[in-house]
């Protein structure tokens, strides 16, 4: 069976998610359609991109994702499609592709641009069921030389110490870096380190946990989280109000040579 998945800012107060899917399904029942997240903060392209990134690679190839999130440049919305890895995407060309895949280098398609955000709606639906009933991707659109890119803070490795930042707050109050599993073990090497949690008296973990178990209840701990996302949390506590770490603060790693 297809799948497409849907992530946006609509929240489920209103229809709009439901509308969405009744464009789906009018054009083929056969679909399955599965939220990935509606509860994107409005304009949060860090949190949007940290969602759909730790999610998407986990379906099926075949399957068609509809980015329902965007914000206007130069007062129009310009949608786009692309294929990454055998996964297609549709969405708007705001920066947010590029924080996804931390680059866009493979083909882009453009499907429209203008301010009619309903239009747009329909034309992402109907796009999206072609893509699933075999229209091949390049046939979706006008390619594109470039998908607009997007700055972002990344960690900084230097001799001494690793900065990065907290990009999330998740509702167990576990706080989630922009530091990889990958930037750590690269960075860190052999040496022996420690994470410092300033907001609260100087606080350290000086070592990764593979699960919140192995630490006492209420003692602090780092680990990577199935996303490979640097996660600071306390076991069946709230690491975000005790320690006072907030989104956008930033993450200091100390190395020891």
């Amino acid at each position: 069976m297809p799948v497409i998945t849907l992530s946006s800012d609509w929240g489920l107060s209103d229809g709009s998610a439901a509308v969405m899917k009744a464009r789906i399904l009018s054009r083929n029942d056969r679909i399955s359609i599965v939220d990935i997240s509606h509860d994107i903060p409005p304009f949060d392209q860090v949190k949007a991109s940290y969602i759909i990134s730790s999610a998407w690679h986990y379906f099926p190839k075949g399957t068609v994702h509809l980015i329902c999130f965007g914000l206007p440049l130069n007062g129009k919305m310009q949608m786009i499609s692309l294929e990454k890895d055998g996964h297609y995407f549709i969405g708007f060309n705001d920066g947010l592709f590029a924080l996804i895949f931390d680059a866009v280098p493979f083909p882009v398609y453009e499907l429209a641009s203008g301010n009619d955000f309903g239009a747009m709606m329909q034309l992402m639906a109907a796009t999206a069921v072609d893509i699933v009933n075999g229209i091949p991707i390049d046939r979706t659109g006008k390619a594109l030389p470039v998908a607009e890119k997007k700055n972002q803070f990344k960690p900084v490795s230097e001799e001494y110490f690793i900065r990065g930042k907290v990009i999330m707050i998740d509702r167990y109050e576990n706080a989630i870096t922009n530091i990889t599993r990958e930037f750590f073990i690269n960075a860190v090497k052999e040496n022996d380190f420690e994470i410092l949690l300033r907001p609260k008296g100087n606080h350290r973990i000086d070592r990764i946990s593979g699960s919140y178990s192995e630490v006492s209840e209420g003692e602090a701990l780092a680990r990577f989280n199935a996303s490979g996302f640097l996660e600071i949390a306390i076991n069946r506590g709230y690491a975000s109000s005790f320690f006072g770490i907030n989104e956008g603060d930033g993450i200091r790693i100390e190395l020891r040579k």
